[in-house]
């Protein structure tokens, strides 16, 4: 059964007051100063938590930049479990980039045990520069990652290419359905082309691009994605893993447009499956 998932990178622009000048780590930057203070930690992340149930949702894809495996103590790590377990929430993933060296990759798959997921989404440059290393680091800690494709990916056949093998199953992907239309390919293809590696599925609404690479995030049903027929697609190859409801705008509190995407995505889903 698919587990629908608030990917809480939606929350970029919030600790720089709902406004970023199109530098997306200005609001990682930000993100980072707020939780890792140990003292108020528990407050903040607890925060997170009762937002991600109010909006409906009974798992989350923690992004690293609210428990970044950079900062990230045993203390913090404890804490983030307890909270976890007391608002009834399961995590389908560690989100975002996770670093260029063997220790940035194994410190972020200490996290996502700890947090109890198997699962990094996202992008390890060391994969790139050390393939034999990282996929050694990821079967050691029992670890997968879903390779996110990003502005570089122009077809799943590059996603394809970095997977390989798939290394025992430790390789796949994370399909992020913005990225394909930015990149001018259909996302409903790119399920069907990648169905045999698909870890994880951020499924986001952009705008159509007026520039190429043009990145624009969108409320459901406002942009250029064909969300109903990636839905179709998803459940056409037989995918019942985790979806995560992803919108990341600059310049707004999301909050709002990500509610009406859960039910949206419910309703999508149930057709579906129909």
């Amino acid at each position: 059964m698919t587990v629908v998932a608030f990917l809480s990178s939606s929350l970029v622009a919030q600790r720089s007051n709902w406004a970023i000048d199109g530098d997306w780590m200005v609001g990682d930057r930000a993100t980072q100063a707020h939780f890792e203070p140990l003292d108020t930690f528990p407050e903040r992340f607890a925060e997170l938590l009762r937002l991600t149930r109010q909006l409906g949702f009974d798992a989350i894809d923690i992004w690293v930049a609210q428990l970044h495996p950079a900062w990230a103590s045993d203390a913090h790590l404890a804490v983030a479990r307890a909270l976890l377990a007391d608002h009834g929430l399961t995590v389908t993933s560690l989100a975002g980039g996770f670093g260029d060296t063997e220790a940035e990759l194994r410190a972020a798959c200490r996290v996502a045990k700890a947090v109890g997921t198997d699962l990094l989404g996202g992008s390890v440059q060391l994969l790139a520069r050390d393939r034999a290393a990282a996929v050694r680091i990821l079967q050691e800690e029992g670890v997968r990652l879903g390779i996110e494709n990003h502005p570089l990916e122009k077809t799943p056949a590059d996603i394809l290419a970095q997977i390989g093998d798939g290394a025992d199953g430790h390789l796949g992907t994370a399909l992020d359905t913005g990225w394909w239309v930015t990149n001018g390919y259909n996302p409903v293809r790119a399920v069907h082309e990648l169905r045999d590696v698909l870890f994880h599925v951020h499924l986001k609404d952009v705008y159509a691009p007026t520039t190429p690479g043009e990145h624009v995030n969108a409320p459901y049903e406002e942009g250029a994605v064909p969300l109903p027929e990636t839905v179709e697609a998803l459940a056409d190859v037989g995918y019942d893993g985790p979806v995560g409801i992803e919108y990341h705008p600059f310049d707004r509190d999301p909050t709002a447009d990500v509610a009406r995407a859960r039910q949206l995505l419910s309703g999508w889903l149930a057709g579906a499956a129909a």
